[in-house]
């Protein structure tokens, strides 16, 4: 009668629900989960179809990027009659770093941090310009946000190097949220080759956005309520549509600008050019996409705020 009633079982196993024999009755296995009201739940362990285990395996050495869907939807008046049209395109990540993820260190001084989705990285080879885990050194990896040294007028602070230059065509997405230790040059990204080529705030006394995409070609933009601070968090959303330049700070439009449509360039975080006057803080999230991000923007500023102010700081 047992062996029956496990073979009755197996026939009603259906949603890749894992299963166990107790007194001959199959019987889901279940996990205790602690919710945010505080109450206990059981959830049942599922098993990956094979289908996904393939195409997880297959991933391994070359990783695919999460596509984000953007619809725009266009109306058409004409004498025949109103025709709507929605066209959907992807936006696609060409660098995420998160604190938690892919961080190498040794005697909690970082040598490397690999992007998330792309095989892009992170590299810093001298010992004097390493950032640490935590500022204090005190950390450990995937839970505590790298540090950046401030470079002083005497000696070159922390900054790290992309494997190989970063070349941003078009329209794009970056996110970064980060906690400035110190209130002058907020340096985010630069080239090592062009001082004019960079992404950072606060390089004069009026606490602006600076961008520059080459001789000629650089910006300074009010962030008016917006301006960055010290030892404050800070979510800055920098996007290009066309010409024209937006910058988000924690979550609300503040600015825009006209820029030119060359290539943004970078091959490094937290120093512009050559400069030894290296960014000073913590930087929990730098998020960089292909293209203009609109509808789903606020949902993933939101999922990066969630997990990065988590992030320990010592």
């Amino acid at each position: 009668m047992a062996q029956r009633r496990i073979r009755d079982a197996k026939k009603s196993i259906t949603n890749n629900t894992l299963y166990c024999v107790i007194d001959g009755v199959y019987t889901p296995v279940v996990y205790q989960q602690v919710a945010e009201d505080e109450d206990l739940y059981y959830n049942e362990v599922k098993v990956m179809p094979r289908n996904k285990i393939a195409r997880r395996e297959s991933l391994k050495g070359g990783h695919q990027p999460v596509v984000i869907k953007e619809s725009v939807t266009t109306t058409t008046t004409k004498p025949q009659g109103t025709t709507t049209t929605t066209t959907v395109s992807s936006v696609s990540p060409l660098a995420i770093f998160d604190y938690r993820l892919n961080i190498q260190h040794s005697s909690e001084l970082i040598g490397s941090w690999d992007s998330t989705l792309t095989s892009v990285y992170l590299e810093q080879t001298t010992s004097a310009n390493k950032p640490r885990l935590g500022r204090r050194k005190g950390g450990s990896a995937n839970n505590v946000a790298p540090f950046f040294v401030k470079g002083t007028a005497n000696d070159t602070g922390s900054y790290m190097s992309f494997n190989s230059a970063l070349t941003i065509s078009g329209d794009f997405t970056i996110i970064a949220y980060f906690r400035p230790n110190n209130i002058k040059y907020v340096r985010m990204l630069g080239n090592s080759s062009d001082s004019n080529i960079f992404l950072s705030f606060n390089e004069d006394s009026s606490l602006n956005l600076h961008f520059g995409l080459g001789s000629g070609k650089t910006h300074a933009i009010s962030l008016g309520t917006g301006a960055i601070n010290f030892d404050k968090n800070y979510q800055v959303t920098i996007q290009r549509n066309g010409t024209t330049l937006y910058a988000r700070v924690n979550g609300a439009q503040v600015a825009t600008a006209t820029v030119t449509t060359d290539d943004f360039v970078v091959n490094q975080v937290g120093r512009v050019g050559t400069s030894i006057l290296t960014f000073g803080g913590h930087i929990m999230n730098l998020s960089i996409y292909d293209g203009y991000i609109t509808s789903r923007l606020p949902y993933l500023e939101k999922a990066i705020t969630k997990t990065s102010s988590k992030a320990q700081l010592d």
